[in-house]
């Protein structure tokens, strides 16, 4: 019987473990900086090392968690804005002071008005191309204020948006249109949503017609003896 050598020696391979990813630096631009409400902006990730996860804040109570967002302030104002970049080895934050603003030039207020209905206001008109903004307010212990901003869209559209303060979140407020005969009629209605700490808003869009037409915003009334209002904003014809 043959002897059967014993084996006591094993191959082993050669596993590389790699490195670590380097760390994510980041980094945005954004365009336009300044102009006038609604300003649609539009930011752009140039954060370094290979980002696979983003959280922008804007700085009006708005957040996305896509690469290169666009985003809609819908009232004047100075806004920081916050870019959270992260693999999945690291993270970094960029922030930028007053990134955007967003300039406003309402008209002056309008006058109280009488309940249901909400109250009349002065209109601010604007040319074909244009913005205008109004304001109205309330009656009562509280102050509110309305503001309505209209900007032409393609496609014979109409966007219609502003901010009702003090703060309303979830409080629905209506679009009205004036008919010919001067009779207000419900469009649509639209919950607000918060815009900053003080500030809520709210955005419809509509078909531009073949004569001007006055919209207005009917915020609904409080408790107590407060009082509907609204602001008013003529469109002109296309």
């Amino acid at each position: 019987m043959s002897n059967v050598p014993s084996v006591d020696t094993y191959w082993h391979g050669d596993l590389s473990l790699g490195s670590a990813p380097p760390a994510v630096t980041a980094d945005f631009t954004s365009s336009p900086a300044t102009g006038g409400p609604p300003l649609v902006v539009s930011f752009h990730d140039a954060s370094a090392n290979l980002p696979t996860n983003w959280r922008w804040d804007f700085g009006d109570g708005h957040v996305s968690v896509g690469r290169n967002p666009s985003h809609v302030y819908t009232a004047p104002g100075m806004y920081t804005v916050r870019l959270t970049a992260a693999n999945a080895s690291s993270s970094a934050t960029v922030v930028r002071t007053a990134a955007v603003t967003a300039i406003g030039s309402p008209s002056p207020p309008g006058g109280g008005g009488g309940g249901g209905g909400g109250s009349s206001s002065s209109s601010a008109g604007g040319g074909s191309g244009g913005s205008g903004s109004v304001l109205g307010s309330t009656s009562g212990k509280r102050r509110t204020t309305v503001r309505l901003f209209k900007r032409n869209l393609r496609r014979h559209r109409v966007r219609l948006s502003g901010s009702v303060s003090p703060r309303l979140n979830g409080v629905r407020v209506t679009l009205q249109r004036r008919s010919s005969t001067g009779r207000w009629s419900k469009l649509r209605t639209a919950k607000l949503h918060r815009l900053g700490t003080s500030r809520s808003q709210f955005l419809f869009v509509v078909k531009r017609l073949s004569r001007t037409v006055r919209y207005r915003i009917v915020v609904p009334a409080g408790t107590g003896r407060s009082r509907a209002q609204s602001a008013a904003l003529k469109v002109r014809r296309r």
